[in-house]
């Protein structure tokens, strides 16, 4: 028992200590001129990597870069640039690869449920579901011939970011020392910046482009000349190098809309910290808040991870 309350005075008093140490280090004019990582004068360049974390059909990776000069041991400028790398993910592939017809039904492997079995997947079930209903719909007898229903996929609008080049303000409100593999030196930093983005935009489709006409995606049809794929057995495309061109102008990646680069305005805030070592160098985390305006929608807002290393002069 002795032994378990001299731990605890111990702790204590060490943590007491630590934020004394802290404490000092941000508030007091001789701490500051004795700063073992003075920034006053200092040019600064970073180089990290990272990711958007808030989209639903695209996956980025960033590199970034910016280069800072500090006027004061508070306060900074610099540049900034950031290139991304976009790819698809597998509910970008299942939404725009599906096709129900009035003879088959084409779902896309990422949408698959049970194992990659489209005989037992969930999806061809619901489907076939939706051309009896339409059967067997009173309303439709008359106008419709059995199960003649189509679907096509879903081309949602979809802005993938490409590039971004802009003025930050950098403010160092905190810088202290904290526990990280031992006693360390950090600061806190806050980013402020505006600029120009780079995108390329993928407006909403809703309807095949086939020869001069547009067939709409969803709804009834009610004769073959509507149909997007006349006579075609999409469970045989594999023996129809014709059919196989066809088909794939109509889905997934080939029936994409045509894209729309846009060139605009982006404001930018983000928040982050270093943790500095060997005199001239640091790594640093950062969360960033992205806006961009001017764009269709009048604006689009998302978030980035970074991290990375950094050295000053």
């Amino acid at each position: 028992m002795k032994i378990n309350m001299w731990l605890v005075l111990i702790l204590l008093s060490s943590s007491v200590g630590f934020a004394e140490e802290y404490r000092k280090a941000v508030e007091t004019r001789d701490n500051v001129k004795n700063k073992r990582y003075p920034k006053k004068g200092k040019i600064e360049l970073n180089i990290n990597g990272g990711g958007i974390i808030n989209q639903s059909f695209t996956d980025t990776f960033s590199i970034h870069g910016s280069l800072n000069y500090f006027f004061s041991e508070a306060w900074g400028l610099g540049i900034d640039f950031m290139k991304n790398f976009n790819s698809d993910r597998g509910e970008r592939a299942c939404i725009e690869n599906f096709m129900l017809r009035a003879t088959d039904v084409v779902v896309s492997p990422e949408c698959l449920t049970d194992g990659g079995d489209l005989s037992q997947d969930g999806s061809l079930a619901r489907a076939k579901e939706i051309q009896e209903a339409a059967a067997n719909n009173p309303a439709n007898q008359g106008v419709l011939n059995a199960n003649r229903i189509t679907a096509g996929p879903a081309y949602v609008p979809i802005r993938e970011k490409e590039m971004t080049i802009g003025l930050n303000l950098v403010w160092n409100p905190v810088y202290g020392k904290q526990l990280f593999f031992g006693i360390g030196w950090f600061d806190l930093f806050v980013n402020m910046g505006v600029g120009v983005a780079f995108n390329t935009y993928y407006p909403k489709k809703d309807s095949y482009n086939i020869g001069q006409g547009e067939v709409q995606y969803r709804g009834p049809y009610s004769d073959d000349e509507n149909d997007p794929l006349p006579g075609v057995d999409v469970t045989g495309l594999e023996n129809n190098q014709d059919d196989r061109d066809l088909f794939g102008s109509l889905v997934g990646t080939g029936g994409r809309p045509t894209p729309v680069d846009e060139v605009g305005a982006y404001i930018l805030l983000g928040v982050g910290q270093r943790y500095h070592f060997a005199k001239y160098f640091h790594v640093n985390i950062e969360l960033r808040n992205y806006t961009h305006l001017g764009v269709e929608g009048f604006f689009d807002n998302y978030f980035t991870l970074m991290g990375g290393v950094g050295f000053r002069i």
